[in-house]
């Protein structure tokens, strides 16, 4: 390894590598760098992956930015959220770079950084997972996979284009927002032979219920989308 005054200085080290890789590379690089700053890009760890590099005397954070990224060249941070998060001296450079480029930042406890990324998560690879599950239950009845996906995908981004300029509640479209109980419960019925759906829509259900509460009937929605031992649980019996 090279002595200390060979290091490499720098103002800014950032490792854009796999999570599971993070602290392995930062104990490789500890020896040979000595930088004022140190960040990750990982969505679900904290900056404490970084501690080897803080005992060297960084301060070490993370920065996220929630988009989807495809490899395309002209992929870029621009407008995108950034979570930051980390010692006071990463956030304040974390938050001047994020500024820089044109994206958004904005500070997250450490301790929140798991749940933070599992609601991303949830939010794009959920997404893309209930479009798929949508189109084979369109495929179950002969339609074509690659029109379902393009229709569904297509139905599911006006729906959050909808989203991203409307309050939850004024968003919401669909039968169980607008509590029409029969076809709620013929859809219960037509996903009987997909029990992975219906507790899918059982729970996106309640959700729904909660964001429109006020509309009335709301326990008899519950009570079409739960089966018959969810009522017996929740009733005490």
């Amino acid at each position: 390894m090279p002595d200390a005054d060979e290091r490499l200085t720098c103002d800014v080290l950032i490792l854009a590598v796999p999570d599971d890789a993070i602290s392995s590379t930062a104990e490789r690089l500890a020896p040979a760098v000595s930088c004022r700053n140190a960040f990750h890009f990982s969505g679900a760890l904290s900056a404490g992956v970084l501690d080897v590099l803080r005992g060297r005397g960084a301060s070490v954070g993370s920065l996220h930015p929630l988009k989807v990224f495809s490899g395309s060249p002209s992929d870029n941070w621009r407008d995108a959220f950034v979570a930051v998060e980390g010692d006071a001296q990463a956030v304040e450079t974390g938050v001047a770079i994020v500024s820089a480029i044109g994206a958004r930042a904005r500070p997250i406890p450490s301790e929140g950084k798991p749940l933070y990324h599992a609601a991303a998560t949830l939010a794009a690879g959920g997404l893309v997972g209930l479009v798929s599950l949508a189109a084979r239950m369109w495929s179950s009845l002969g339609l074509p996979e690659a029109e379902a996906r393009r229709a569904l995908a297509g139905l599911g981004i006006e729906a959050l284009t909808a989203l991203s300029q409307k309050e939850f509640e004024e968003a919401w479209t669909g039968p169980v927002a607008r509590r029409d109980i029969g076809t709620v419960q013929a859809h219960q019925q037509a996903l009987a032979r997909f029990p992975e759906a219906r507790a899918v829509y059982a729970v996106l259900a309640d959700e729904t219920l909660r964001r429109t509460a006020g509309r009335g009937l709301d326990s008899q929605v519950h009570d079409a989308v739960s089966t018959p031992s969810e009522r017996k649980t929740e009733s005490g019996q």
